[in-house]
């Protein structure tokens, strides 16, 4: 079997991963990325169909546009990119006619007074209180039907909901009450999302022609084995290479995981990683950079 010495390994080419090995590259690590698919992007690029660029499955957007993580961090690592602002709050259609507003205050012409009413309500209770404990096991639907119904309130109950659906992707019974105000904060604080040019894959291609320029190593059609450890500690992982065939053993103290937990735990039996993803190390790790816990589960040796 083939072997080889990296310092970081990168389970996954999607955005995070991606942009976990340029923070590692710019501080002169030694960086492989491994991804199963032939192309790298994850669920944030697209493919060309016809003549047009079919999403793999994020938007054509980026976060909070220009003012938000996303757009700082490219900025910060220097991937060309241009973010397009939006310019409307949310487009609206309602009873056969269609809303588009560009402040909050025009919501009222949406929801009518009394359930506009209730909207600054909620948007106090949310934003000015912190969850309590009894609020913080609950989902969002469960918190939003104790103080309003689909019934009574129908386009505010809606409008919850689509909000939910755009800004998570979930529906409101799959995503807990705090994360929601957590989320509805950054909304605030960041502002809408933004249409970059050439859409996600534009912003994912520059990263990987970032990460080859910066010497980093993208092994493209590998499949991840398994993840290696001896004595506690994180040693690598073994790959197979899709189309060549054959396998590898890739060795670095840090292995970061873009794939999520559950594919993450099928190569590593859980209590296990969870006491590794636990060490001192993986804290200052954590505290240091971020990024480190790219999208998945990360654990350091």
């Amino acid at each position: 079997m083939r072997e080889r010495d990296y310092d970081v390994i990168i389970i996954g080419a999607g955005l995070g991963g991606l942009l976990t090995a340029a923070q590692f590259l710019r501080r002169g690590q030694r960086v492989v990325v491994v991804e199963r698919l032939a192309h790298p992007g994850g669920r944030f690029t697209a493919k060309t169909f016809h003549g047009a660029q079919v999403s793999t499955g994020a938007v054509h957007m980026l976060p909070f546009g220009s003012n938000g993580e996303l757009a700082g961090m490219l900025r910060a690592l220097g991937v060309p990119h241009r973010v397009h602002d939006a310019e409307v709050f949310a487009s609206f259609h309602v009873r056969g006619r269609q809303y588009i507003c560009r402040s909050l205050l025009q919501l009222l012409g949406v929801l009518g007074p009394r359930q506009f009413a209730q909207l600054l309500r909620l948007g106090s209770e949310m934003l000015l209180y912190r969850p309590q404990a009894a609020e913080r096991a609950l989902s969002y639907r469960d918190w939003l039907e104790r103080r309003i119904s689909r019934a009574h309130s129908p386009e505010l109950y809606a409008y919850f909901e689509r909000i939910c659906h755009f800004a998570l992707s979930v529906d409101l019974a799959d995503v807990a009450y705090p994360e929601i105000v957590e989320t509805t904060k950054n909304m605030l604080r960041y502002g809408a999302p933004g249409i970059v040019d050439g859409g996600c894959a534009a912003v994912t291609g520059e990263l990987e022609r970032r990460v080859r320029a910066d010497g980093g190593a993208l092994l493209m059609q590998h499949d991840v084995v398994r993840i290696c450890a001896a004595d506690g500690q994180v040693t690598g992982v073994q790959v197979r290479d899709k189309v060549a065939g054959g396998d590898a053993l890739l060795r670095a103290p840090l292995v970061v995981s873009n794939i999520g937990p559950a594919a993450t735990h099928r190569l590593r039996p859980l209590l296990r990683w969870i006491r590794l993803a636990r060490g001192e190390r993986w804290t200052r790790l954590l505290t240091s950079l971020p990024v480190v816990n790219a999208g998945g589960v990360s654990a350091a040796a």
